[in-house]
């Protein structure tokens, strides 16, 4: 194995692209589709796709119908700066917060969030 990257299946794809551009800095670094339906994103060396529902169900036959997912990604960022300024960003942008800023009994501070589809993203250092 070389690589595990996340793949999200996603309602409006632009729409996800410009969260995780303004939120966390992510660059486009490869699409499919015009209009975009799949796009590969990196920041650092960390990557994500991103692929429509509509677009998964017509490669994929018996795709499930698309839920609400339970499972939660972390974004480990570098400091504890980092993470109050991004938590400020999310609260004056009015994105859905889930879980609001903390220490951890296990030393981390970290808050969660829910993207444009739902997906339930963990923000910590």
């Amino acid at each position: 194995m070389i690589e595990i990257i996340n793949e999200f299946i996603v309602n409006e794809i632009n729409k996800t692209i410009d969260f995780y551009k303004e939120y966390f800095d992510f660059k486009i670094v490869e699409t499919d589709g015009n209009p975009i339906t799949w796009c590969k994103m990196k920041k650092g060396d960390c990557y994500i796709m991103f692929e429509e529902y509509r677009e998964v169900c017509n490669e994929i036959p018996n795709f499930p119908e698309k839920v609400s997912s339970s499972n939660l990604i972390k974004f480990k960022l570098s400091s504890r700066k980092d993470i109050e300024i991004l938590y400020k960003k999310i609260k004056d942008n009015h994105i859905s917060i889930f879980m609001e800023l903390k220490d951890t009994s296990y030393g981390s501070l970290e808050f969660g969030i829910l993207d444009p589809d739902k997906n339930m993203i963990i923000l910590s250092c």
